[in-house]
């Protein structure tokens, strides 16, 4: 039976005796299961130095066991008492997902943010990671745009292989790169016609002016596939005035040019 204990959690005496209850309860409606087969599993994302020296106080001492300093164990009446530090655990990919619940100021676990978003982006993980600390991956998406920039990676063909990668992620380094390089820096390292299938019809429109909706190749470009009905419906109150206006002027000066 496992618990996942976060820095945000207060681990004590008081926590591990309601999961040793709903051993006991396993253990009673179990009745062909030995008590000592039933481990009572910790997942911290830190040390518990608390509850460490509340059981040893007890008569309940935790030893680390030996070449696994990631692990600590414990026999408290007749259970078994396993508790995982995520922060300790060796950076292998069997040990991942406990790793994704590490500190999130600790080097382990943003050494494997980073791997995430550079080697396998489309993972379930970086989904889970994303869920879970949207704010701290995103810094981490943020240090690592910079990197790419500083080092010149920042290139279409790097673009090119995040095409077929998760769109969530995708998106949130399109805004990071938007947010760090000039429109013209922007143009040049994305493609639009890859780009423009995954955007929504507000992620398009952003920053187009109203005028610039009705007329100009580049705008049209953008818009291109999107139903009349849908693009108003993005429309702000003050966008439908604004394109009403025009509409009434465009038709004016169209039959303007007729009468002439």
């Amino acid at each position: 039976m496992a618990d996942f204990k976060s820095e945000n959690d207060d681990f004590d005496e008081r926590e591990f005796t309601k999961n040793e209850i709903r051993v006991d309860a396993l253990y009673l409606q179990k009745t062909d299961v030995d008590k000592r087969d039933i481990l009572n599993l910790f997942i911290c994302s830190y040390k518990p130095a608390k509850f460490f020296k509340q059981m040893r106080e007890q008569g309940c001492p935790f030893k680390q066991v030996k070449g696994r300093k990631w692990l600590w164990q414990a026999k408290v009446g007749l259970q078994n008492v396993a508790v995982v530090v995520c922060r300790d655990l060796p950076f292998e990919e069997k040990y991942f997902d406990w790793i994704a619940f590490a500190s999130t100021n600790t080097l382990i676990w943003q050494k494997l943010v980073t791997l995430m978003i550079e080697k396998d982006i489309e993972s379930r993980l970086l989904q889970y990671l994303l869920d879970l600390r949207r704010v701290e991956v995103v810094k981490i998406m943020s240090k690592f745009i910079d990197d790419l920039i500083a080092q010149g990676r920042l290139t279409p063909e790097y673009v090119a292989q995040l095409k077929e990668q998760h769109i969530y992620a995708n998106r949130l380094l399109l805004k990071l790169v938007r947010e760090k390089v000039s429109p013209e820096e922007f143009a040049e390292i994305f493609n639009w016609n890859e780009l423009l299938p995954n955007m929504s019809i507000e992620e398009r429109l952003a920053g187009i002016p109203a005028e610039e909706r009705l007329a100009g190749i580049p705008a049209e470009e953008r818009l291109a596939g999107i139903k009349p009905e849908e693009l108003v419906s993005a429309l702000s109150p003050d966008e439908e005035e604004r394109i009403f206006k025009l509409l009434i002027e465009k038709r004016a000066q169209k039959n303007g040019n007729g009468k002439e």
